[in-house]
């Protein structure tokens, strides 16, 4: 059930179509993370279409792409009394989300290292390795240690907030782009998520809009196998 105050509109594209919730954190409830919030909630939803609410011809830069098809709303002050809440949902059948709104799933946050993804926009900056290097002898098994590591099976955090984000194709953001994550929600078969086919789903938000606790410019991106 979504946090939502009395009076407060359920989110919608302009055309009027109600948009899915998707998830919310509670900051007060995480770990503290140098430079995210430690009050407050922010939410997210998405549009039930056929590319769940990302929009992947747009053309824009990340931070002009309007939140038409998806949105984030952040609350500073989080009212306690259910009187003052609306505790109604959308009861309708959904078609292509990642998940069921109807289904519950806690979520509980741990303060963890992370690695960067062999995906992410600065990895062939920082590392200088070919992976596609096909050297024999005990260079080559050196270079293929390294591209199971960087590029194979070792596992980043799945779901997070912060930390570097993970995909499945490739990084949206150029080389220069300042985007950081805000949250990332991977396909989770035991919490019933699926982008797709086994993809990933991240937001991702200025550093000076996360300082100022501006969600109004977030970009959603999804992508699968």
């Amino acid at each position: 059930m979504p946090y939502r105050e009395q009076g407060q509109p359920w989110p919608t594209t302009p055309d009027g179509q109600a948009l899915a919730f998707l998830a919310q954190l509670h900051f007060a409830d995480l770990p503290v993370l140098d430079g995210y919030p430690t009050t407050g909630l922010v939410q997210f939803f998405i549009l039930d279409d056929d590319l769940m609410g990302c929009d992947f011809d747009s053309g824009l830069p990340l931070d002009e792409v309007p939140q038409t098809t998806y949105r984030v709303l952040f609350h500073p002050e989080v009212i306690q009394d259910e009187a003052a809440l609306d505790l109604s949902v959308i009861e309708r059948v959904w078609d292509v989300l990642p998940h069921d709104p109807a289904v519950e799933v806690p979520l509980r946050g741990y303060l963890a290292q992370d690695i960067l993804s062999a995906n992410d926009r600065l990895f062939d900056g920082l590392v200088t390795i070919d992976f596609l290097d096909k050297t024999e002898g005990e260079d080559g098994e050196i270079v293929g240690d390294l591209r199971f590591y960087a590029c194979g099976d070792v596992v980043t955090l799945a779901s997070k907030v912060g930390g570097h984000p993970d995909f499945t194709q490739t990084d949206p953001r150029g080389t220069e782009d300042p985007h950081l994550l805000l949250f990332q929600l991977d396909s989770e078969t035991e919490w019933g998520v699926m982008w797709g086919d086994a993809g990933i789903g991240n937001f991702f938000i200025r550093p000076e809009d996360l300082a100022a606790r501006d969600f109004s410019r977030v970009v959603y991106h999804w992508d699968c196998h």
